[in-house]
């Protein structure tokens, strides 16, 4: 492998324990390496800018950042691709949530997540354990605009995934992101799409980059990338889609450090 002009990684259960807002010191310092050395480092989650930059925080104004599951993708504080949610489908899709005790919604726009909890710990859950910027309304269906993301959350992950898929996949994107949740973004957007408007942006091929990734809301921009990574605690489907895998993203960094 020669040196990769840039890396991009998925966030929970691939560079960080899945709903969790700590990343390791080591894997700083790896990243911090790489940067020093000319690559471009790429965190891409479907969550919440400002939850990202807190936990980049040491070295968040050097690397990029793809929100929103590739709803929005900023580079050095310059917005490089952004779309947002059709009004009347969210206003749809967050009503279809909302009527089922099982689910919960919640609405991502610049700045917060919006929530309106039928059980109260999911509040604590997004604040103390995912360290996100969230807001409790009582209607969620007036957030009508500059909507990113959709999600639906059932704290003991029992969803009927294939259901959801079924009545919103051919409107929107659709993607399992995670054991409690499935997320839904406008048609067209999603990981590789904003890596994508990156790499052109930047002047990059993706057949020097790398991406990590675990799980079906990677597929795109595992399949963009010269490289991909899997986490070995993937599906044996998203397995089939990386060149590699590896244990820890942070093993995985050090070798290719150590090698290129």
């Amino acid at each position: 492998m020669r040196f990769p002009k840039l890396i991009a990684s998925d966030l929970d259960g691939t560079l960080l324990v899945e709903s969790s807002n700590h990343i390791s010191e080591t894997a700083i310092e790896l990243i911090r390496e790489y940067i020093s050395r000319g690559g471009i480092f790429v965190a891409a989650s479907g969550r919440q800018p400002e939850n990202m930059f807190d936990i980049f925080a040491p070295i968040k104004d050097e690397i990029g950042y793809s929100c929103y599951s590739g709803g929005l993708c900023i580079y050095r504080g310059e917005t490089v691709f952004e779309k947002t949610f059709d009004p009347a489908l969210a206003k749809e899709l967050i009503s279809d949530i909302e009527d089922s005790e099982s689910y919960e919604a919640m609405v991502s726009i610049r700045g917060a997540e919006l929530i309106s909890p039928k059980e109260p710990s999911l509040y604590g859950f997004m604040t103390d354990s995912i360290g996100a910027y969230t807001t409790v309304v009582n209607d969620l269906k007036t957030a009508r605009e500059g909507i990113f993301k959709i999600s639906l959350h059932n704290k003991d992950g029992v969803i009927d995934r294939d259901y959801w898929k079924r009545r919103y996949g051919s409107r929107c994107t659709v993607l399992d992101s995670g054991r409690v949740w499935m997320d839904f973004i406008p048609t067209g957007v999603n990981k590789g799409t904003s890596l994508s408007a990156l790499l052109e942006h930047l002047g990059i091929s993706p057949e020097d980059c790398v991406a990590f990734g675990d799980n079906e809301n990677d597929k795109h921009m595992l399949s963009l990338v010269g490289c991909p990574i899997v986490m070995e605690h993937s599906s044996e489907k998203i397995k089939a889609l990386g060149e590699y895998t590896t244990d820890t993203v942070e093993n995985a960094l050090k070798k290719i450090l150590e090698e290129t």
